[in-house]
């Protein structure tokens, strides 16, 4: 996965000299290896947010709800990275499935907290 993102990188650099060449009158080039980069990034995205999202479920169910709160925010973070830079439309019941963990892991942590007042 790290690879992908240092290749689209470099590739970025490489594009925009490209487009900085290209005269007003011309069609800019497409790189093919530029497209297939970006999207490996954001297939980088999309399992990183799987990931989260499953390992906040089971951290939440070991008991610990303040790392598992940070896994479903730090998804949900991701979620919005590929909707604001990729224009990539994440499911909207995944989106409502991290928030819902999300309350759930506060609402876990506020019943414990007084229990144990």
């Amino acid at each position: 996965m790290i690879d992908c993102i240092v290749l689209w990188n470099q590739n970025v650099r490489k594009t925009s000299r490209q487009e900085a060449a290209v005269s007003a009158d011309q069609e800019p080039k497409v790189n093919k290896f530029f497209i297939i980069r970006i999207y490996c990034f954001q297939q980088t995205f999309l399992y990183l947010m799987q990931d989260l999202k499953d390992e906040g479920n089971s951290l939440f169910k070991t008991g610990h709800y303040d790392v598992a709160w940070m896994h479903y925010r730090n998804a949900l973070f991701i979620a919005r990275i590929l909707e604001m830079r990729f224009y990539h439309e994440v499911d909207k019941e995944f989106i409502s499935t991290l928030f819902s963990n999300r309350a759930f892991c506060c609402l876990k942590k506020v019943s414990l907290d007084t229990k144990n007042v």
